[in-house]
Formats: structure tokens, sequence, C-alpha cells
């Protein structure tokens, strides 16, 4: 009877062991290991954060860039990025993406350098731009020695000789003459008188010869087809005619010498040899000359005590720039980053480097004479 009511026990028992089917990994395992199941999935995947997690929990968003997947819940509710770090200061981005946009805290341009340029400060701008730096010259190195002389080339050979040309025959000397006998050497004959001038005529009709031919009036004028030379006019001669360059510019009883822009004329009556003297000269003041030229000419000396520098030329006002026209400046400041130039008022211009948009930045010191030039826009340092 006993062993009956077992019976029911036992098959409750064994329908309960078979209705079991999920264990508790956390209280029922130990050690538990995965490396021969064919996959695992120890995240919650999805392309949305869950709205609440709890701390510890971790998700995979499928929807995140490449390497941004990975969550983990450090707070209640609160999902933080593990699988990539975003990274701040001068450089920032994602660790595949990174952009360098400061250095040492000073923004970097995003102007695209060119062949030659250098990242260098600029103070206008405060930011690291693309620029080119020219250096200064540095001194001329010593003459190196004088190579060895080359070999002497060889000797041409010599051209053939031509052929001697035929000698002609000597013709026959003729016999030389007798000497005549000197002839007796006749009386001088006596001198014979004047004969009359036949030329001077009036109207055609021939005048009585006398000693002196004056002219009181009237001009004159060759006649060769008559062989004579005609005189006519009652007012005198009019004067002398005047030709510039082959043209006839007047004929007047003056000719007037007058002085021009740097021309001085000098006029004097020289009675004792019948003429006046005239001696052109020019004023050294508008025209230069040779020294002048390579005197100072093209001295500007700035003492205004700031790098708008201003000076005057030497000897003449500029009245206008020219493009290629060089000037010695001596300044009385030196220019640390940008300065300009005025000379006699006539415009202030910004001056560069020899490139032409670079500021001096220093190399303009007060005392130290450049050479500049102006290229039609801006004046640049010769070096």
């Amino acid at each position: 009877m006993q062993n009956l009511r077992l019976i029911p026990l036992a098959a409750c028992l064994t329908a309960l062991g078979h209705a079991q089917t999920q264990v508790d990994l956390r209280t029922q395992s130990k050690s538990a290991n995965f490396t021969a199941e064919v996959s695992t999935s120890p995240f919650q995947v999805g392309t949305t954060l869950p709205a609440t997690c709890s701390v510890g929990q971790a998700f995979f968003q499928a929807s995140a860039a490449v390497g941004l997947n990975l969550y983990g819940c450090t707070a209640l509710n609160s999902w933080t990025l593990f699988s990539a770090g975003i990274i701040l200061g001068d450089v920032t981005g994602t660790p595949g993406a990174t952009v360098v946009s400061k250095i040492q805290g000073r923004a970097v341009s995003a102007t695209v350098p060119t062949s030659g340029q250098s990242l260098a400060w600029n103070s206008s701008t405060s930011s690291w731009t693309p620029q080119a730096v020219v250096g200064t010259a540095g001194p001329t190195g010593p003459q190196g020695p004088q190579g060895p002389a080359g070999s002497t080339g060889s000797q041409g050979s010599q051209g053939a000789t031509g052929a001697t040309g035929a000698t002609g025959t000597t013709g026959a000397t003729g016999p030389q003459g007798a000497t005549g006998t000197t002839g007796a050497t006749g009386p001088q004959g006596a001198a014979g008188t004047n004969g009359a001038i036949a030329h001077i005529q009036n109207a055609g009709t021939a005048l009585p010869v006398e000693a002196t031919l004056n002219f009181a009036s009237g001009g004159c004028t060759d006649d060769p087809t008559n062989s004579r030379t005609d005189c006519t006019g009652s007012g005198g001669i009019a004067g002398v005619t005047v030709d510039l360059n082959g043209t006839a510019q007047g004929t007047q009883a003056a000719l007037n010498f007058i002085a021009g822009a740097g021309i001085v004329q000098s006029c004097v009556n020289n009675a004792g040899a019948s003429r006046v003297d005239c001696t052109p000269s020019y004023n050294s003041a508008l025209i230069p000359t040779h020294d002048t030229i390579h005197a100072n000419e093209s001295y500007c000396v700035s003492a205004n005590g700031t790098t708008a520098y201003t000076c005057s030329m030497p000897d003449k006002a500029l009245t206008a720039y020219s493009a290629g026209q060089m000037f010695l400046l001596n300044p009385d400041t030196t220019c640390a980053a940008s300065c300009t130039l005025n000379i006699d008022g006539v415009g202030v211009k910004t001056i560069t480097k020899s490139d032409g948009v670079t500021a001096p930045g220093g190399t303009l010191l007060a005392g130290q004479a450049k050479l500049v030039w102006y290229d039609g826009t801006v004046m640049r340092l010769m070096f």
C-alpha cells in the first residue's frame, strides 16, 4: 500500500523535471566558457538607444558610424559612447578624421598654400597663414682658386698654296730723245688798264661805272638766265628767313632767342667783331647732370618718428611716381610690422618685402638705409 502511494509522487517529480528548460547562469553556472559556441551575442543590438538602462548594461547601436557603435550605461538611464572618443583642443574630430585647427591654441588659416610657401604667424589676422618666407642674403663667400689652364688645341693644317700666274713679256725700251736748248726769257709786258664793269644795270639799262656799289633799298636776286643779279623793291631788305629742320618758319628783320624750360639764353652785342654773340646754357635745378644723378637725387630721409615715413627729394620736388623708380630710404623708426612711404606729398604707398605682398616685419631698421622701388602699386624692398 505504501509503494502505491509513492508511484504518483515519482510521476509528478518526473514531469516537473522535463518542464524546466531555462537556467540562471548567474546562480547556476561556474566559470562558463563559450569558446566552443557557434555564436554569442553579449550585447543588445538596435538602431536606437533604449530610453532606460541600468548601470553596467551595454548596447550595440547598428545605425552609428563604424567604430562609434558601442555604448555603456554609466548612470541610471544614461548611455556613454565607449568604442571611440572625440579629440578636442588644437586637433578636433574622431581618430580616423582629425583636423588640426590650432597650434598652441592659435587658429590655423583655412587658406590653401601654394608651392614654396611656409606656415608662419600673421599678426594682422592673428592666425597661422601660408606665406612665402624670404630670408636675408648671407655674406658672399671667398672666391675659389682659379682652375688650371686648359691644354692648347692642335694647330690646323695649312691651306694649299695657289698657283703663280705667268709673267708677261717686257716691252722694248725706245731711244731717248735729244734735250732741246732753253729759250731766252722775253721782256715783261706792261700792265693793262682795268676793264669796265658791264653787269650793273637798272631795269636792263647799263649804269655808269663807279668805284662804290651801294644798295640803298630793295632786295637782290640772282638771274642766271640773263647772267646778272636783279635788285628790286623800295622797302629795303625784308630780313632773314629762318628754317627749322629744312622747313621755313618765317622771314623777319630780327631773330629772337627765348629761354625755355631748363634752357637759358644769353646774348651780347660784339661791336668789335660786327656781330651779336649768343650762348645757350641750362638750369641745373631742372636738368640733372651725370654727377647729380649719381649723387643724392633719390636720397629719401624720414625723420617724423613714425612708420608712416615721409621725405622730400633733395634738389627738385617729385611730381608723380613712375613704375621702376628707385629710392634710397633712410628711416628714423624701425618698421616692426607694416609701414608706408609718402615722397613730396605725391601719395602714401605701402612698403613690402621684395615679393610685393609681405610686410617688412622688422627687416627695415632705423638708421639703416634700404633701396626701395615702385612697381606701379607698392614700394618694394630691393633686398
